[in-house]
């Protein structure tokens, strides 16, 4: 078989014709038997197989197509605009938008933008609670990880949430965490020391493991780098005396970039904002009055902002207040001048378009110093009708057998037999587990004394199997009280076991169930009597008895339940919160914090706390669960029942109800209140209070509780003020969707199916997968085409290819179906199946011409038009592509370039438009049309490259002064570290990572020195004609 090219000839590759080579050398492969070629393309040479190579074809251009009338139709039309959104994508977060299992928000993707405009190195995600915190923090991690390849990633968080942090990476970003304890991260610190190899990590870490002096100790003298640390309620973080700081300090160091989450970055001052931002950027933020002047300065910068986002813009309003800001203080931070000047001069012009504008707000938000560091959405912005929370206080009246328990379970608590250790953690612990137990549920509590008396004799029983406490730990402390708890059941068994006969002796009756029960049918009686669908109910509760006996009551209610708690598997719990979610019939869920930690419930409106949480933050994120983005409902409302003359009647209610938690969201609540609410109920279940002296505490704690959550507030709105505002952030994220620059779910489709009828006719993607997970098979041809293409496309490609071969694909193309069914490919426009379309059918689309219509047009009068599409391809520090379309009058002089008019036309056609042909007498000469049209474009074109280049040199400016005092200060900082390592008589490995880092800041500081800015690399270096035609509007024929 002889070669199909010889040496020195003309090819194209098969998927990509635009691009042509020139075969070097021909090879034969004896085990393939077939044909391969090395190609020169574009200065690169390449190895080829002989079946990815065509002759080179002479292509026409668009208007020679439009000259000969060569006119496609509406569906193809809208397969180009698909094809060339998908191989260019015009948005700068389209990688993290397109794959991730998660429902669309905009506010989502805003710290994202301002991370990637910030330079990526550290920031503060300070959006209200319920907002998805966690979510953006997975997309910042989704397009670092596609941009930098990160081998070392590291998630500090509350223990309480680490399974949390887990799954949700899993489920949502495909990335796999581990839950690792402070032992892990010396282990670690030791093997670098030996100079051993480290595997790349994504680890999830504790407070509670990671913060004791030997890990930071480890840690500190090993100095492990990391390419990213995100911090979980970074808030803890704020008290510089604290190990907790220390331990974030020390991360800090060690990190490439970091990020920041936390509700409630001021709490009671402007010092916590400080120290947190000290922590993200030491060099930034080195004095506390330099600071205080920035944020004053900051004031104006956004009130500069605010004025250019009024309608109309006040102009020179918002000039005046810049000017004023230069006069006084200056910004707080290195402005160049050319910067300022530039930002001026546009401003001073008087109009500008959308884009303009949108500009213009992201160079002035440059000037306020945390405007890069600090991302803030409140819940208000995002949720502008978020729901009211409405409460109600359940007061349980126990009957004499009831009471007789609770009461003596109380009295075991506070029984105080001077051999008894009442001191250690596990009998201390024993003695909370039975008093809750008991609060919760009687029954279930009953069951439980049951259970643990008769394992006492062979101790088979976990101490620990039957709660999800709020405030369990990952550190082992549990295990080594484990004895001690069953050493209390051993000294109480003859008082416990009496209480189990009482209970077996008597009627059994279950006050509080049946308070539940006819609270649960009083909801669904409004329901029906408002002619509603039943609200949807969650249930919580700690004890995981209770839920267990609540899942059996309801069942025998003919109520259908589904039930998830910490030992529940991940894929049982997923499919039971389907169920609740997705199907009518399941109108109730049993869950507890563990179970529940992390997922989403807005579908509910309805909260029953069972039992109450001590600390009032995990009553708080019960309700969040509920109370979040995406919750529809008007009200939420929240029953608690509470038992008359407990514990929680004399405290809990009395304390929750004061910081005014189920009213609305408290955000997260001042540690220092929940600790002291939490020390209070135990002091009270264990009696070393008497009633007067528990009274005159809790008048007190009202008191103080009251005065902090006043000053917390006033703080709070003291600072919303110096908080940057992000317009321009939002309107590029509404771009997304509202302009399609990335492929909507239905453009896919259509992009696919009419892929898959063109070569593997008979297989269809079903319609229904817009909306949901459905099944169905490929052709066995394109799995084995796919497979063989995966060494161009990637190994992902590959793996699609398999899962075609192997049988029925289950798959969506949408986010929302995505979100629930984990285990359903997402089809999105980087998905596998899509990138082996776009690769093997582009020589589809070349240069194309279309003749279209529209019944009528926002924009356009009736008439006929001409337009032509472009994608502009733009360098600078961030290279970009821009799709721009042109449009004229074919009877006048009548022309439109405005993008906020051109994409409407487009998104008309797109949805739409119909095909056409157009009468000759209408149509002016063709050559014409081309002249008028290249016209205007290149105006366009040029005048976008005259303003990318001039604002690229502005924007270098500004960063080469920022860059260069960072530097200084960092090499500053890493200079002074060494000097007191070595004053200390610090590990010489240690000393040695410290000058390695000196190295890597002087580096730094030459780099950002010689920074080349007058032969940066900016405006338009390419373009593509994607599509040209004609247009008819509103004309029948």
């Amino acid at each position: 078989m002889s070669a199909k090219f010889s040496p020195n000839e003309i090819v194209q590759r098969v998927n990509q014709p635009e691009v042509n080579g020139v075969v070097l050398e021909t090879c034969w492969d004896d085990q393939t038997e077939s044909w391969s070629y090395r190609v020169q393309f574009n200065g690169v040479v390449t190895a080829v197989p002989e079946t990815s190579l065509r002759g080179w074809t002479r292509l026409k251009t668009p208007w020679e197509k439009l000259r000969g009338q060569e006119f496609s139709g509406i569906e193809h039309f809208r397969d180009t605009i698909t094809y060339h959104k998908v191989k260019s994508p015009t948005a700068r977060v389209a990688h993290a938008y397109s794959s991730a299992r998660t429902i669309f928000y905009p506010h989502q993707f805003k710290p994202l933008l301002k991370f990637l405009d910030g330079g990526g190195d550290g920031l503060l995600i300070a959006d209200d609670v319920g907002l998805g915190k966690t979510i953006e923090a997975g997309y910042i991690l989704r397009e670092l990880d596609a941009r930098k390849n990160l081998e070392r990633v590291m998630v500090l968080a509350p223990a309480r949430l680490g399974t949390k942090w887990k799954r949700e990476m899993a489920q949502r970003f495909e990335e796999p965490f581990e839950i690792v304890k402070g032992a892990d991260l010396i282990s670690l610190s030791n093997s670098l020391e030996r100079g051993r190899e480290v595997s790349p990590f994504k680890w999830i870490v504790s407070y509670e493991g990671s913060r004791q002096k030997d890990v930071q100790e480890a840690l500190d003298a090993a100095q492990p780098s990391l390419d990213l640390l995100i911090v979980d309620e970074a808030h803890r973080l704020r008290n510089p005396e604290t190990l907790q700081h220390r331990l974030g300090r020390l991360l800090c160091d060690l990190s490439d970039h970091r990020i920041f989450l936390t509700a409630t970055p001021v709490q009671n001052s402007l010092d916590d904002l400080w120290n947190l931002l000290r922590l993200l950027s030491e060099e930034e933020f080195p004095d506390f009055e330099i600071f205080r002047r920035q944020m004053d300065a900051n004031r104006r910068v956004l009130e500069c902002q605010r004025l250019l986002s009024s309608h109309p813009p006040a102009i020179q309003d918002a000039i005046d207040t810049l000017r004023t800001i230069g006069r006084r203080d200056g910004f707080g931070a290195p402005v160049s001048e050319g910067f300022l000047t530039s930002i001026v001069s546009r401003m001073e012009k008087g109009e500008f378009d959308s884009e303009e504008l949108a500009e213009l707000q992201v160079d002035i938000s440059q000037l306020n110093t945390i405007g890069h560091v600090v991302s803030r959405t409140r819940k208000s912005e995002a949720m502008p009708n978020c729901a009211q929370r409405v409460a109600h206080w359940q007061p349980i009246d126990f009957t004499k057998p009831e009471r007789r328990i609770y009461d003596s379970v109380e009295s075991l608590c506070k029984a105080r037999p001077s051999q008894e250790p009442t001191l250690s953690w596990g009998f201390q612990m024993a003695t909370l587990m039975a008093y809750r137990a008991t609060a919760s549920c009687i029954p279930a509590a009953i069951e439980y004394f049951e259970e643990r008396l008769e394992a006492l004799s062979d101790n088979s029983l976990d101490a620990f199997s039957d709660f999800d406490f709020e405030d369990s730990t990952d550190d082992g402390e549990g295990s080594h009280g484990a004895t001690e708890i069953d050493g209390w059941f051993q000294y109480r068994k003859e008082l416990l076991s009496q209480l189990v006969n009482d209970w077996t002796d008597n009627d059994q009756t279950d006050s509080k169930f049946e308070e539940f029960l006819n609270a649960l049918n009083m909801i669904w009686a409004e329901d029906e009597v408002a002619k509603r669908p039943r609200r949807k109910i969650v249930v919580f509760s700690f004890f995981r008895k209770t839920l267990e006996y609540l899942r059996k009551s309801l069942g025998r209610e003919n109520i259908e339940v589904r039930m998830i708690h910490g030992k529940v598997s991940l894929e049982d719990r997923d499919r039971a919160i389907e169920d609740f979610l997705e199907r009518s019939d399941v109108e109730v869920l049993l869950t507890s914090e563990v179970g529940g930690e992390g997922i989403d419930l807005q579908k509910a409106s309805v909260v029953f706390n069972y039992d109450l949480p001590w600390n009032p933050m995990v009553v708080e994120q019960r309700i969040g669960r509920v109370d979040r983005i995406g919750q529809q409902a008007e009200r939420i409302v929240i029953i608690n029942f509470v038992v008359k003359e407990s514990v929680e009647e004399r405290i809990l209610s009395r304390l929750l109800s004061k910081i005014g938690i189920f009213e609305t969201s408290v955000g997260e609540i001042d540690p220092i209140i929940g600790d002291q609410i939490e020390k209070l109920t135990r002091e009270a279940v264990s009696g070393t209070l008497t009633s007067e002296e528990l009274e005159r505490k809790l008048v007190s704690e009202e008191k103080a509780i009251a005065n902090r959550t006043v000053a917390a507030k006033q703080v709070k709105g003291k600072a919303e003020d110096l908080l940057t505002t992000d317009q321009s952030l939002l309107d590029e994220i509404a771009a997304l969707t509202g302009e399609r620059q990335v492929p909507g779910e239905a453009d896919l489709l259509r992009f696919l199916n009419n892929f898959l009828a063109v070569f593997y006719p008979g297989h269809l993607i079903p319609e229904k997968s817009l909306s949901g997970v459905q099944r169905f098979k490929l052709s066995p041809q394109l799995a084995r085409e796919i497979e063989e293409s995966s060494s161009d496309l990637g190994i992902d490609v590959r793996s699609m290819g398999r899962k075609i071969a192997s049988g029925d694909l289950v798959a969506t193309l949408s986010r929302e179906a995505a979100y629930r069914h984990t285990n359903a490919d997402l089809i999105h426009f980087n998905h596998p199946l899509v990138k082996f379309a776009v690769g093997k059918w582009a020589d589809r689309f070349g240069n194309e011409t279309f003749c279209l219509s529209l019944k009528e047009s926002a924009v356009l009068d009736r008439g006929l038009y001409a337009f032509a599409t472009r994608i502009l391809e733009l360098d600078g520090p961030i290279p970009r592509n821009k799709l721009h379309m042109a449009i004229i009058d074919c009877q006048n002089d009548d022309e439109w370039l405005d993008q906020d008019l051109t994409v409407t036309v487009l998104l008309e056609l797109l949805e739409g438009a119909g095909s056409d042909r157009p009468a000759k007498s209408q149509v002016q000469v063709h050559d014409q049309i081309e002249l008028r049209l290249n016209a205007i474009l290149d105006r366009y074109k040029n005048e976008l490259d005259r303003r990318e280049k001039q604002l690229t040199f502005d924007r270098l400016n500004q960063r080469k002064a920022i860059s260069v005092r960072l530097a200084e200060m960092k090499l500053r900082r890493a200079t002074d570290q060494v000097s007191k390592m070595i004053n200390s008589g610090a590990k010489e490995f240690a000393i040695k990572m410290g000058n390695l880092k000196i190295k890597k800041a002087e580096e730094a500081l030459g780099a950002a020195s010689k920074m080349d800015i007058e032969n940066a690399s900016a405006g338009v270096s390419g373009w593509t004609d994607i599509a040209v035609g004609y247009l008819k509007v509103g004309i029948n024929e």
